[in-house]
């Protein structure tokens, strides 16, 4: 706990894009700039106020919100958001806040340090130990690094002052409106729920009955006959326009001749 006098110089810088995220994940709403900017000065001297944003919105959307921030009491710093060839995104205000905090350091008693990015932990302990200036820090406890919670000479927990630096919380669905305050809305009256009736009508439960088993008849025995032609006798008989001849008895085979033997040119 420090002690805040009226003759402190402050200089506030506020990582957007760290509380933005914060207070939609934890708390589905959005961070009253105005409001937080009259908190953390705290009836001081203000020297300088910068917001840091990334470039990541539609054109309308972009508009109106850095009008807001304007509007609000801070100096904008615009940054594109950085596409790389394999699709991945990049944007980040890190190394300019340090440079900022820096430059600042040596015109400020106090620094109020809007984020909760453990990357700060260096430039804190360069700005308490080098230039002997007075650092603080604000930013919602569950997403803050415990590090530079310990560093800082004063850490203001944004979730304890919900009603004063948060807008009310938004419905699912709705887009948030230009006013400090959303209206809510009643529920639609939903309809009672119908009992489910079941259109096709019980079956009867069935009782399992034993089939009869057939009576048991003698076996009787038959005595099976081959399946056998008839016997016919020979009825030829010979036709009367042709005369049958009866076939002669084969011939005994003749006796073979003796071989001849050419005459012999010796014998007269």
């Amino acid at each position: 706990m420090i002690v805040r006098n009226p003759d402190q110089r402050v200089a506030v810088l506020v990582d957007v894009q760290n509380v933005y995220y914060s207070a939609r994940n934890l708390f589905n709403t959005k961070v009253n700039f105005k409001a937080l900017l009259k908190h953390v000065v705290h009836d001081r001297l203000l020297v300088r106020a910068i917001a840091y944003v990334i470039n990541a919105e539609a054109a309308g959307e972009k508009v109106n919100f850095f009008e807001a921030v304007n509007e609000a009491g801070f100096e904008v710093k615009e940054k594109e958001l950085t596409v790389f060839l394999g699709g991945a995104k990049k944007g980040d205000w890190d190394l300019g806040i340090a440079m900022d905090a820096i430059r600042l350091g040596n015109k400020v008693d106090s620094i109020v340090l809007v984020s909760g990015d453990g990357d700060f932990c260096p430039v804190v302990n360069y700005l308490q130990q080098s230039l002997g200036c007075l650092v603080e820090v604000v930013a919602f406890k569950h997403t803050t690094n415990h590090t530079l919670i310990e560093m800082a000479d004063d850490f203001t927990d944004i979730e304890n002052h919900k009603t004063e630096l948060l807008f009310r919380s938004r419905p699912e669905g709705k887009k948030h409106t230009t006013t400090t305050e959303i209206p809510l809305e009643k529920p639609a009256p939903v309809a009672p729920a119908r009992p489910i009736i079941s259109k096709r009508p019980a079956q009867p439960k069935q009782t399992f009955r034993p089939r009869p088993t057939p009576s048991a008849k003698p076996a009787t025995f038959r005595q099976s006959t081959p399946n056998k032609a008839p016997y016919k006798p020979n009825t030829y008989k010979p036709n009367p326009y042709k005369p049958s001849t009866p076939p002669s008895a084969p011939s005994a085979p003749s006796a073979p001749k003796p071989p001849t033997m050419p005459p012999s040119p010796y014998i007269a």
